[in-house]
C-alpha cells in the first residue's frame, strides 16, 4: 500500500468518527425586577412563536438576524422595550434589538424546575465554569 492511500484512508477515517462540537446550555444568574437574583441550569428561551433556544439569544442588528452564543456573551441588560444591551465575553458592549418575542426564560434551581416572564428579567449574566 502506497502513502497516498494511506492518507486517504486515515483521512476518512478522521472524518466519519470525528465528533461535532455541541454548544450546551449554559447557568445564567438572572436578576428580576425586583432585584432578587437566582441561577438557571441550563437555561432555555421560550420565543412566543413556539421556539425554544438553549445556546444563547437571537437579536438583530444592521437589518440580519444574529444569534449570539452564550460562550461569547458576559450579560444581557434589558431596559427598553424589545431592546438589550449585551457585554461580550470580550468585554465590548453593543445595543441590540431582540427580533422575536421573548415569552419566558426557564430552567433548573435548587428548589426545582423553574421559569420566569420575560418581562420580570432585568439582567442575564453568563456563569463560566
Amino acid at each position: 500500500m502506497n502513502w497516498r492511500c494511506l492518507l486517504t484512508i486515515l483521512f476518512v477515517c478522521m472524518i466519519l468518527f470525528s465528533v461535532p462540537v455541541v454548544t450546551k446550555a449554559a447557568d445564567i444568574k438572572v436578576t428580576n425586577s425586583k432585584g432578587e437574583t437566582f441561577i438557571l441550569k441550563e437555561m432555555q428561551i421560550e420565543y412566543g412563536n413556539g421556539i425554544t433556544l438553549t445556546e444563547g439569544i437571537y437579536v438583530e442588528k444592521a437589518g440580519g438576524e444574529l444569534r449570539l452564543s452564550w460562550q461569547n456573551i458576559r450579560t444581557v441588560q434589558f431596559s427598553e422595550p424589545n431592546c438589550a444591551k449585551i457585554t461580550m465575553a470580550d468585554g465590548k458592549e453593543h445595543k441590540f434589538t431582540l427580533l422575536r418575542k421573548l415569552s419566558q426564560f426557564s430552567g433548573d434551581t435548587d428548589l426545582g424546575s423553574f421559569s420566569i416572564p420575560f418581562e420580570n428579567v432585568k439582567t442575564l449574566e453568563v456563569i463560566r465554569p
